[in-house]
């Protein structure tokens, strides 16, 4: 179940980060990937670090690693497309 959760929400992030680089104009690889990278480090990973603020801060840098990642990697597919 944690798998279908997990999809479903990058689903969700996919198309939320495919409307703001429309809005925004962005449609170039290296565009794209520094959205997606900016995205990941400055809206998603505070977050994270607020909700799950009582772990250790190892944990906390490694989802916001994997945040980071993860969108970047989103954001360089949907400007190839």
């Amino acid at each position: 179940m944690l798998f279908v959760i997990g999809f479903t929400a990058m689903i969700l992030v996919a198309g939320m980060l495919r409307h703001v680089f429309h809005i925004s104009g962005i449609v170039t690889l290296g565009g794209g990937f520094v959205a997606g990278l900016g995205i990941g480090a400055f809206f998603v990973t505070p977050w994270l670090a607020m909700n799950f603020s009582m772990r250790k801060p190892a944990l906390t840098m490694i989802d916001g690693v994997n945040v980071i990642v993860g969108c970047s990697i989103i954001g360089v597919i949907l400007s190839a497309f």
